[in-house]
């Protein structure tokens, strides 16, 4: 009988260079987009 896979590890590395995992791809995107809204909010305050 085989073990069953462990669901915190997954199964293909992303194709990203510069991460190991998807979470890390995940939370650069998300970084990312706060800081979009941040700075929106920072210029549409500033040029209002």
């Amino acid at each position: 009988m085989k073990p069953s896979p462990d669901p915190s590890v997954p199964e293909d590395p992303p194709g990203v260079p510069g991460f190991r995992t998807w979470r890390g791809v995940y939370l650069v995107v998300f970084g990312f987009f706060l800081l979009c809204v941040l700075l929106l909010v920072l210029f549409s305050r500033v040029f209002a």
